[in-house]
């Protein structure tokens, strides 16, 4: 489920959420839902008594050394920091320049940050476990398989798999960790096979129309399983 409305407030989310009808019950098939994780995010911070973003400062960019990795919104606009500004990839609609989405506080982990190929592969590497720090354990848990989606294509011997935050797709005993994101103007993926210590970042400044993310996702995830 995605979120276009640019201007929910914390009240019409949870309203929103209350008064939706499950199409199954619960814990008998897995969705991926930009909402769920939105408010997942804001949840958290609700308990650590913290921004969202200061949360995954904290906790993560900061242990990380993800200097060039932040939240691109506050409460109420568009907040680049200044010396990110300069650095900023301009997003693309069908060739044309567009302005940043707005995503509301509620709901900014599910779209509202900003980062650069040099940072995730950071994060790729603890993924990896190829640089050691006090969140590997954490990280390492967010790999484990949670739920099935089924089978991920006309490729009869691929299965996905959810994950926390990811998507597992294994192949008769080879295992592809990933994730997708777009907003308007911007389409990424960011994937990694742990078997064989190899891992891959496309960030794109085009629209999830022009360059979908399923485009990526066939180009990523047969490169990450067979690539020898």
């Amino acid at each position: 489920m995605a979120v276009r409305n640019h201007s929910y407030t914390p009240q019409q989310v949870y309203d929103f959420v209350s008064n939706s009808t499950l199409s199954t019950q619960p814990g008998t098939k897995a969705s991926y839902s930009d909402i769920g994780m939105g408010l997942l995010g804001h949840v958290l911070s609700q308990g650590a008594g913290v921004s969202f973003d200061q949360l995954v400062k904290d906790r993560i960019l900061n242990v990380l050394g993800m200097d060039s990795t932040g939240m691109r919104i506050n409460a109420s606009e568009i907040s680049i920091p200044e010396d990110i500004k300069s650095r900023f990839a301009q997003g693309h609609i069908a060739g044309k320049e567009v302005n940043l989405e707005f995503i509301p506080e509620t709901i900014h982990s599910a779209g509202a940050m900003y980062s650069t190929a040099n940072d995730l592969l950071k994060y790729l590497s603890a993924n990896l476990g190829l640089i050691q720090t006090k969140v590997n354990d954490s990280i390492q848990e967010t790999h484990l398989i949670r739920n099935s989606f089924g089978q991920s294509s006309e490729n009869k011997s691929l299965k996905d798999y959810i994950g926390l935050g990811w998507t597992v797709t294994t192949d008769f005993g080879k295992v592809v960790i990933w994730h997708t994101g777009s907003i308007d103007g911007y389409t990424s993926i960011i994937g990694f096979n742990p078997g064989k210590q190899i891992g891959l970042v496309i960030l794109c400044g085009c629209n999830y129309d022009d360059f979908s993310s399923q485009e990526m996702i066939n180009l990523v995830i047969p490169f990450l399983l067979y690539h020898k």
